[in-house]
């Protein structure tokens, strides 16, 4: 499995500063709005928000409880509730609800709605001169946001990745073989072979890492 920080795949920053809580966390007017006539009770609304400013800062929706304390506190306070407000703990129904209106608001599509086409062209294309699984992780998570599609779990991407790249690099192996004669076949066999204990094959001499630049070491390899 490809490594998360490695990818683009955005995450929360745990201890996010007062600048980027400012910046990416603070509703504006239409947003306060949006949340006022989208939810009732205050808890409720103080959910709604956290979901609207997370997905517009992840481009998914979070957990509540993944949420970084300083940001409920700050979303807390635009909309100018108490300290005893606490996120509300909504059904399932209600969170789809939520999860349909704030998509509508933003004018995204949900994952599902074609996501995995467009995530599956995206990394197919790329996989033709990339192999690694985190870059082609990027390139399915900058299509979707070009888009303007939700991202899946991190595991999806990954998973997904993993078997387009297997798929695309069993097509190049299959090429190469079949325009491979028997003799060039014979030879790269022959690179393997070790015909005395105290040598090695001829793979780990290809294999083997340049030394320091000197005419004399360049000429032996």
């Amino acid at each position: 499995m490809a490594s998360i920080e490695r990818t683009a795949y955005p995450q929360f920053k745990r201890n996010p500063v007062v600048r980027e809580l400012v910046t990416a966390y603070t509703p504006t007017d239409a947003e306060l709005a949006f949340i006022t006539d989208s939810a009732r009770q205050p808890g409720h609304r103080l959910t709604l928000a956290l979901l609207l400013k997370s997905f517009q800062r992840l481009g998914y929706f979070p957990a509540i409880d993944e949420v970084p304390a300083a940001v409920v506190r700050h979303l807390r306070n635009a909309l100018r509730y108490r300290v005893q407000v606490k996120p509300a703990d909504i059904a399932p129904n209600k969170r789809y609800r939520y999860f349909q209106r704030i998509r509508t608001y933003l004018q995204v599509r949900a994952y599902a709605d074609g996501g995995l086409d467009v995530a599956a062209r995206a990394i197919h294309q790329a996989a033709a001169v990339m192999d690694n699984p985190a870059d082609l992780i990027n390139v399915a998570i900058e299509q979707l946001v070009r888009d303007r599609i939700e991202l899946p779990a991190f595991s999806a991407l990954d998973r997904l990745a993993r078997r387009i790249r297997t798929l695309v690099n069993g097509r190049y192996f299959a090429l190469i073989d079949a325009r491979l004669t028997v003799d060039e076949k014979q030879r790269l066999d022959d690179l393997l072979v070790v015909t005395d204990v105290r040598t090695k094959s001829l793979l780990q001499a290809i294999k083997r890492l340049p030394k320091r630049s000197s005419l004399q070491h360049f000429q032996e390899l």
